[in-house]
């Protein structure tokens, strides 16, 4: 309990410190965005302390973190001499919001120690490579870390969210086997927080009370990040054993099949039955599945507790909207002048952008076009709507954001390779109608309903504007044409350039199928109606409301566009397009629907008999929607701690103690006590416990879970050799050619346990006393330092 306290104190004095700076910041919000401190002063404090360590000017160390700290708080400092009035007088005033604020925080992070601390262990899923850069991280003496599982590289893939968690552990000086769960923790609760300050700004900022903004407010992190898919409705059914074998065949979902026998229960019986939400979208041809992807939200992912790059991202994607929403509730006009006017804000949009391509690679796209949609659109409502002066803005303020954003972290880009290599056409697969509303479909009925809403009072009786309903019908449409234009085209030049009779056929067969149709055009609608409304709304209409309309429609972008096109990676077709993607618009589509609940309730109340059956109807459906969608997060937290007799820690090696007898000994005192060199281990594959003391230690070995490799290095071009080698100097019985390959691969330490005996047998170095000695011994794991590898 002692380190939850610590860290959490932590969190809390960091937050603390940049009250006055995100004051600063935030000047345009009605809470001044306090309730972002806590993320500010991780995102400023982590931003200088990698520049700074990267360009050669700090160590990384704790002593730096520290007087990083102290440097910030006495910027602080001064800020709060300048503005302790109004701060003061905001405090008071939104005292109330902010006790909420705080509330939601703390009841979320306590709820999360609970969870985690039963099922701690850091040995599934992605959890040995976030745990590993944490600690490769903190290990190395410079930025770019050292790559733990490819010694002699650095890390290739996005580490700015593992460097927030590898600080926040340096600082409170926690061991990184409890700071990994206390981050998994600490991501929800700040989710919630930001997600709260966000909706609340957008509520109060429409006029509404602060009691009002509040109670809606708190709709925003319950879409986000504690709800499920309507697919848990049909996780009840089936555990209720009903259902015939035909429906759920035709269901179709991986393993959701037909109940054989047993007694009906209220949760599935399977244990990781709640697995099966996140892999709802096939398609299957033969009886085989063609289109398997991953559809992830983010409660699964902090259920699951992998801290990975688009887990990381999700506050400091919600503070990047955030500070959009302040730009664009300003008075002041976008362009060149905005950048004096509010240089701070400006430059925090830049940094937050950046810092989301660092956290995120995904996420910069998506969000930098959220930022020149909203410029644009501010750029029209600043100048009576002339389309000229929308596009000059988007040009002379959008653009050079998102450039400065790059700028910023470009030591980073300039080390970062990878897998990626373009676009491709989606023809042979499409996203099941039936599937699609599983996953949207109570987000798809609110934001459908607002939108619908607001067209009919925005727009009532007005005649339609052409040109803006041009602009509009050729954005939303412009996707699908260029898809229709391409699957005909590609194949076209394909056979003409290999000597075959060009023809209009395709081997995908002609792309435009009817479920293919169903979900398209629904969505395009929204699009093109929200965009409508957007454009030509009357004036009167609060900014707030805009800026959601805007994020509704990025999102149902997002939906559309994974129906026509595919980023190539090393993932089979669209898997990781549809999981990236989807994510970020689950975001979107989340505080549209928790603000399109404000909206349809703060409507005034009306006696037309139509209205009132309408608007009961819609309130009844979205009701039980939401019910059904809160059966998974019920049942999936009990499946997943479904063993509450065990005693509860926060050690996610604890495990190791239980499997192998010196593990766990070993891993604590070469972390503690060998602060540099390289350790060689076993070569095993991916999502196995080979590596597991390179990424416990961050200790840099040679090779270890090759896969990942190749995923971050688009190739095995830099690693080709090392399995061989490593296997020859664990077996070789001559010492001449054990010395050259430690001497090749500067190894200082040897790493002997259970697992390098099972995989190469008969250990070959161990009477190899003139250049190894032993340096740990305990049950089965014997730990040798040679006197060959670099210090």
């Amino acid at each position: 309990m002692a380190n939850v306290i610590l860290w959490l104190l932590i969190v809390e004095v960091l937050g603390f410190i940049a009250i006055p700076i995100t004051y600063v910041i935030f000047k345009n919000l009605p809470d001044r965005g306090i309730v972002f401190s806590k993320i500010v002063s991780l995102l400023l404090i982590c931003y200088f302390y990698w520049i700074l360590n990267t360009l050669g000017l700090f160590p990384n160390s704790v002593y730096s973190v520290i007087g990083l700290v102290l440097l910030i708080s006495l910027v602080s400092g001064l800020v709060l001499k300048f503005n302790v009035k109004g701060i003061s007088n905001l405090l008071i005033h939104q005292r109330k919001h902010l006790l909420t604020a705080e509330a939601v925080f703390l009841i979320v992070f306590f709820i999360w120690i609970g969870l985690v601390s039963q099922v701690p262990a850091i040995n599934h899923t992605e959890k040995p490579m976030d745990f590993g850069f944490i600690n490769a991280i903190i290990k190395s003496p410079n930025f770019p870390p050292n790559d733990m599982w490819l010694a002699g590289h650095s890390i290739s893939y996005y580490y700015f969210g593992h460097l927030i968690i590898a600080i926040l552990t340096m600082l409170s000086g926690i061991p990184s086997n409890f700071t990994y769960n206390l981050a998994v923790a600490l991501i929800p609760a700040l989710v919630a927080l930001a997600a709260y300050g966000l909706m609340y700004n957008l509520v109060r900022s429409t006029g509404a009370t602060i009691r009002t903004a509040i109670t809606y407010a708190l709709f925003a992190p319950l879409f986000i990040g504690f709800i499920g898919t309507l697919v848990g409705g049909l996780e009840f059914i089936n555990a209720l054993r009903l259902g015939s074998s035909n429906l759920w065949e035709w269901i179709a979902i991986d393993g959701l099949s037909s109940p054989l026998g047993g007694d009906a229960t209220f949760f599935p019986g399977d244990h990781m039955w709640w697995w099966r939400s996140t892999r709802v979208i096939n398609t299957f041809e033969n009886g085989q599945g063609i289109d398997y992807t991953i559809t992830e939200f983010p409660f699964f992912s902090f259920l699951l507790g992998d801290l990975h790059a688009h887990v990381l991202a999700l506050p400091f994607v919600i503070f990047s909207i955030a500070i959009m929403f302040n730009m664009f509730i300003s008075s002041d006009k976008v362009g060149f002048k905005y950048l004096i006017i509010d240089p701070i804000g400006s430059l925090m949009i830049s940094l937050s952008l950046g810092a989301l391509a660092f956290i995120n690679m995904w996420d910069f796209p998506t969000f930098s076009t959220l930022l020149l949609g909203i410029i644009f659109i501010k750029g029209l409502l600043d100048n009576d709507r002339r389309f000229s002066q929308g596009v000059w803005a988007t040009v002379v303020f959008g653009m050079p954001l998102i450039i400065f954003g790059i700028i910023l972290f470009l030591p980073y880009h300039a080390n970062l390779t990878t897998q990626v290599s373009g676009l491709s056409l989606l023809t042979t697969a499409n996203t099941r109608p039936f599937a699609f509303i599983l996953i949207w479909g109570l987000f798809l009925l609110i934001t459908s309903a607002l939108i619908i809403r607001i067209s009919c009072v925005a727009l009532w009786q007005k005649q339609v504007n052409r040109k803006i309903m041009g602009l509009v019908l050729g954005v939303t449409l412009t996707p699908f044409v260029l898809w229709i234009v391409l699957s005909w085209l590609v194949p076209l030049i394909q056979s003409s350039v290999d000597g075959t009779m060009a023809s209009f056929s395709f081997s995908g067969g002609f792309p435009i199928s009817l479920s293919r149709i169903s979900i398209i055009l629904p969505l395009a609608f929204l699009i093109a109606l929200s965009m409508y409304i957007v454009i030509s709304i009357p004036k009167e209409v609060p900014k707030a409301m805009i800026f959601i309309l805007s994020m509704i429609c990025l999102g149902l972008y997002l939906l559309m566009g994974v129906e026509f096109f595919y980023v190539q990676d090393l993932f089979p077709l669209r898997m990781n397009t549809v999981f990236k993607l989807y994510y970020q618009a689950w975001v979107l589509l989340a505080f549209g629907s928790a603000f399109g609940v404000y909206y349809w309730f703060s409507l005034p109340s009306s006696n037309r008999r139509q209205f009132i059956v309408g608007n009961s109807m819609l309130v009844g459906l979205v009701s039980f929607l939401l019910m059904v969608c809160l059966y998974y997060p019920v049942g999936a937290s009990l499946d997943r701690v479904y063993s509450l007799d065990k005693p509860s820690t926060l050690d996610g090696l604890a495990f190791t103690r239980d499997n192998v007898i010196g593990e766990y000994e070993s891993i604590v005192k070469i972390r503690d006590e060998f602060p540099h060199g390289r350790l060689l281990e076993a070569v095993g594959d991916d999502y196995t416990a080979y590596g597991r003391i390179a990424s416990s230690t961050g200790l840099a070995s040679p090779l270890n879970w090759p896969g990942h490799q190749i995923q971050w290095r688009g190739s095995d071009f830099d690693f080709v050799h090392r399995e061989v080698d490593i296997g020859t100097i664990y077996q070789s019985e001559d010492p001449t050619l054990v010395e050259k390959l430690l001497d090749k691969y500067q190894i200082k330490y040897v790493y002997l346990g259970p697992r390098e005996r099972e995989k190469y047998g008969r250990i070959g170095f161990e009477g190899f006393t003139e250049f190894m000695r032993i340096v740990f011994e305990n049950g089965n794991v014997t730990v040798y330092e040679t006197t060959l590898g670099a210090s």
